[in-house]
């Protein structure tokens, strides 16, 4: 994931990364974030979102880590989670993509040849099954003694 940052006059820039380059809607993403004030809230949103995602505290050296879900109603397309220090103001954002969750192939299709393969092979069963009763029985007649 990329990053930019803006911050106040006086602060140095923050640097920031994420788990990963892309989310899907309802995804979880860590985002990471240094140059706050140690101590201070850290308040994490998704730009264009009117409710934060969380609020985390800065730790001693200044960083703050925070695993984030992606609204489910997120838009499709480059986002940016940015970061607001609560005391100094300072921001770093994150730019993400938010794309639609690939399903893996087996999930996206059902193998109707395979399908049919199964019902074949229980229908043979069964019919081998019948054969195989009813040649049973005639075999095992009693000849009277």
């Amino acid at each position: 994931a990329s990053t930019s940052s803006s911050s106040p006059a006086g602060t140095a820039p923050q640097a920031g990364s994420a788990s990963a380059a892309s989310v899907s809607p309802g995804g979880v993403v860590t985002v990471r974030a240094t140059g706050f004030t140690p101590g201070e809230p850290v308040t994490v949103s998704l730009l264009g979102v009117d409710d934060p995602l969380t609020t985390v505290t800065a730790g001693g050296d200044g960083s703050v880590e925070a695993v984030v879900q992606i609204p489910r109603g997120a838009a499709l397309g480059t986002a940016t989670v940015q970061l607001v220090g609560g005391r100094s103001a300072a921001t770093a954002g994150l730019d993400l993509q938010v794309a639609a969750r690939e399903l893996p192939v087996e999930a996206r299709t059902t193998s109707v040849p395979v399908l049919a393969a199964g019902v074949a092979l229980i229908g043979a069963a069964g019919v081998l099954g019948l054969t195989a009763a009813r040649r049973s029985r005639g075999s095992h007649t009693t000849t009277p003694r």
